[in-house]
This record gives structure tokens, C-alpha cells and sequence, in this order.
């Protein structure tokens, strides 16, 4: 389906979910389960730039993403608050940080992290949990180089909003209202405290014998797994922030803790509150980690001590009223 009969170029997969205003280009396609999500119509997408399936994008006024012509976003990948240049080719479960930058015809291998503010230059192969160049790139690595660049200019779009079990707050005046397969799941034994948030395409799934409890305020973004079994339940205390693409089995989250994009915490974790847990970070099986702790790596190590909480993340979601 397309955003209206004026972008029948565009391709949108029946899962896949725009919610707010974003700048479009023609030929540009959202494969199924996508979410981008534009605050401010922060998010520009190049002709003919392809959304990977389960990939999550984000932008808001002070922290845009764009995405060039001709770039592919591979599954799984999360953009937030970044910039990618033209001919871009990013592998399955990339993630970029807001301030991120990639120059023109960059290649990332799958599950590269490119950090906050990290500027990365044209033609680069770039792989690795914390980044390293590779070589420079060519032909070989895939990146669409075939593409022909045009100047023709994007044109303002407003998403089709989406309905999931528990609301999420308008977006720039874009209410929830559609029903999605791919869209928010709450399955089992799950208490949700006041002011939850769930992001579009997330899932909690507590099996039998399983628990899944979210206190007041705790948001779960775009994409996040959570899931507990009749072995170890999952208890997320209030204000926690879980973040685009974060699984969790059975454990338990401190109050106030916020999880990166692309965290992984294991079965039997625990998280004091106000851990910090940095984007793409494995938490083992059994992992204690005290108040305040700023945990790093894959295994995820306690690297420092934050002095109080973290910050809030700018890629929340409103909260609600």
C-alpha cells in the first residue's frame, strides 16, 4: 500500500508503521514490520532509500535523521537522530546513535555500532561493535552503486498511525487509531504500572508459569522483547527506559535504569537501580550489577559509576496523560 494515491512509487508494507510527518522521496520502501517514527518532521528519507524489515527510525527537531538516496537499512537495523549519506548499505541489526554520521557509499557490516557524534567518512567498510574501518569500499561489498542520483525534491508526508494495546501518546497531533499485525503485544501474565508506554512493534510475552511487571512510568520502545518463563520472571521497576530493539529474559531492572538500543540482557540478571546499560551490550546469564552501575561489552562489565541517574534519552516517547 502507499501513503496516498499521490505516492504510488512508494512502497509500505501492510506491518510495517509511520507514525507523524516526514519528508519522502519517490521509490522509497518500508518492508514489513518497519517503524519510523517523526517527530517534528525530523526524518527525511532519500528517493529510492529502502527501509529494512523490523527496522526502527526516529528523528525530532534536535536530533533529524536522514537517510540518502539509494541507501538500504538491513533488518533489524536502528537509526536514531542520525544522518546517512547516498548509497549507503547497512547490515542486519546496525545501530546508530543520534550525531552519527555516515558519509556517502559507507558500508556496515552487520551488527556495526556507530557511537553519538561519531563521524564516519565517505566509501568507508566500517564493522564492529565499537567501530573500526575495514578498507575502502568497492563494488564487491554490495553497496548500490548502480543508483542514478537525482535532484528532484522530497515532499512532506503524515503517516498512518497505528492502535495497540496500550495507548501511545499522539505524535505532532497523530493519534493511535489503526489496528497492525506487527503492531504492540502484550501476551500472558503481564501488569503494566501507571503511565507505561510501549513503543510500536513492541512484545512482552510471559509463558506459563511466567511474569512479566512493568512499574509506573517504564517505557519499552519500538521493537523490544520481553519475555518471561515459569524459571525466571521479569520485573522492570519505575521510570525505566528499555530502548528500540532490546531483548530481555527474565530478569530484573532497577528503578530509573535506561537499557541502549540493541542491549541484550539474559535470563536471571540483575540491574541495581540507575544502571546504565550501553547500546548493543550483552548482560550475561546470573550478572549483578549494583545501583548506579555503567555496564559496557559483550559480556556486558561494570566500566564506571554514574554520580546519580542517567539521563533521560531523547528518543522517549511522549508520556502519557
Amino acid at each position: 500500500m502507499s501513503l496516498s494515491s499521490a505516492d504510488s512509487r512508494v512502497e509500505v508494507a501492510e506491518s510495517a508503521v509511520i507514525v507523524g510527518e516526514l519528508w519522502l522521496g519517490v521509490g522509497v520502501r518500508f518492508a514489513a514490520g518497519s517503524v519510523v517514527r517523526s517527530h517534528d518532521a525530523a526524518v527525511r528519507l532519500g528517493h529510492h532509500a529502502r527501509i529494512g524489515a523490523h527496522a526502527t527510525v526516529w528523528g525530532d527537531g534536535s536530533h533529524p535523521t536522514s537517510v540518502g538516496q539509494g541507501t538500504v537499512l538491513g533488518a533489524g537495523v536502528t537509526v536514531l537522530g542520525a544522518r546517512i549519506g547516498d548509497l549507503c548499505q547497512l547490515g542486519a541489526g546496525c545501530v546508530l546513535l543520534p550525531g552519527a554520521w555516515l558519509g556517502d557509499g559507507c558500508v556496515l557490516a552487520d551488527g556495526t555500532l556507530v557511537p553519538a557524534g561519531t563521524v564516519v567518512p565517505a566509501g568507508t567498510v566500517m564493522s564492529g561493535r565499537t567501530p573500526h574501518a575495514v578498507r575502502s569500499a568497492s563494488d564487491a561489498d554490495g553497496a548500490p552503486r548502480w543508483f542514478p542520483l537525482t535532484d528532484l525534491p522530497l515532499h512532506r508526508r503524515v503517516g498512518r498511525p497505528v492502535r495497540v494495546p496500550v495507548a501511545v501518546p499522539p505524535i505532532d497531533g497523530h493519534d493511535a487509531v489503526r489496528s497492525d499485525a506487527d503492531a504492540t503485544q502484550v501476551v500472558g501474565d503481564v501488569e503494566l504500572g501507571t503511565g507505561c508506554v510501549l513503543g510500536i512493534a513492541a512484545r512482552l510475552v510471559a509463558g506459563e508459569g511466567g511474569q512479566i511487571r512493568l512499574g509506573s512510568g517504564v517505557q519499552a520502545l519500538e521493537h523490544a522483547l520481553l519475555r518471561a518463563d515459569g524459571d525466571e520472571d521479569l520485573v522492570i521497576q519505575d521510570g525505566a527506559v528499555v530502548g528500540p530493539g532490546v531483548r530481555i529474559t527474565g530478569a530484573r531492572i532497577g528503578a530509573r535504569s535506561v537499557l541502549e538500543p540493541g542491549v541484550v540482557v539474559e535470563a536471571g540478571a540483575h540491574l541495581g537501580p540507575g544502571t546504565l546499560v550501553r547500546a548493543g551490550t550483552r548482560v550475561p546469564a546470573g550478572a549483578t550489577y549494583g545501583p548506579l552501575a555503567i555496564v559496557d561489552g559483550r559480556p556486558g562489565r561494570r566500566i564506571g559509576t554514574l554520580h546519580s541517574g542517567p539521563s533521560r534519552p531523547p528518543w522517549l516517547l511522549p508520556a502519557t496523560s
